[in-house]
């Protein structure tokens, strides 16, 4: 059972307080580490995960056997999305890109709320829609922004999702998930090192100058992180 607090899960946060009190003892506290599957592609649902401080990517596994991320979920979802819209096994596979802590719930559990609670039914609904946007507006995104503009966007979101100005991530993480080589994001890396917005050293990016990172980003940050603003929505 969760201690009695307000978890920094933007969904489960957005909950009115006596709703989420009841749902509250189904919920476990776990540690994610950096590289675990979660969940395999069509693997039967056992548990349920709410990132809170750690961020979670949805990849394609190719034939030749690399990987591709097709969107990163955190502090504002769940994984996955396919247990809202009705499937009983997994859409992706999901593997933790940057280690941190979730609330955890048993599959049956969560099923069992989203039919008796109908905030957190609403809450579900809306995050479903939103993780669409998010997928569409990557998509947009890959094909219209330079990589450059793409790393920005991708280091403000890791930074809110984390909930803190350092985080670990390799070059090689970083390459994956943008899709491209890791000399690329290591001449990007070295630039935004030169121009004051980040420091790295041994797998850790600090955030040095976010004002100077967000002008360097593209609009997909604003229109992401506004489709997962819950604070908005009334359930």
């Amino acid at each position: 059972m969760v201690r009695d607090r307000v978890s920094t899960n933007g969904l489960l946060a957005a909950l009115p307080q006596a709703d989420w009190a009841r749902m509250r003892k189904d919920f476990e506290e776990t540690h994610l580490a950096r590289h675990t599957t979660l969940i395999e592609l069509e693997q039967r649902y056992s548990k349920i995960h709410f990132p809170e401080n750690c961020i979670v990517s949805t990849v394609a596994v190719m034939e030749q056997g690399g990987c591709v991320e097709m969107a990163t979920i955190g502090c504002e979802g769940m994984v996955e999305v396919g247990a809202i819209v009705g499937s009983d096994a997994a859409l992706s596979q999901y593997v933790v890109q940057v280690p941190g802590d979730a609330l955890s719930i048993k599959y049956q559990a969560f099923k069992k709320w989203d039919r008796e609670i109908p905030a957190f039914h609403c809450m579900l609904q809306k995050y479903a829609q939103a993780f669409v946007v998010h997928i569409l507006q990557s998509v947009a995104c890959n094909a219209a922004h330079t990589i450059e503009q793409r790393a920005a966007r991708w280091l403000l979101t890791t930074q809110d999702r984390s909930h803190d100005d350092s985080f670990l991530l390799t070059q090689e993480c970083f390459a994956e998930m943008l899709g491209v080589s890791r000399p690329v994001v290591s001449t990007v890396a070295r630039a935004f090192q030169k121009a004051g917005l980040i420091k790295y050293a041994r797998g850790k990016i600090t955030i040095a100058n976010r004002e100077a990172l967000e002008e360097k980003a593209c609009e997909c940050y604003r229109v992401i992180k506004q489709a997962y603003d819950f604070r908005a929505i009334d359930c």
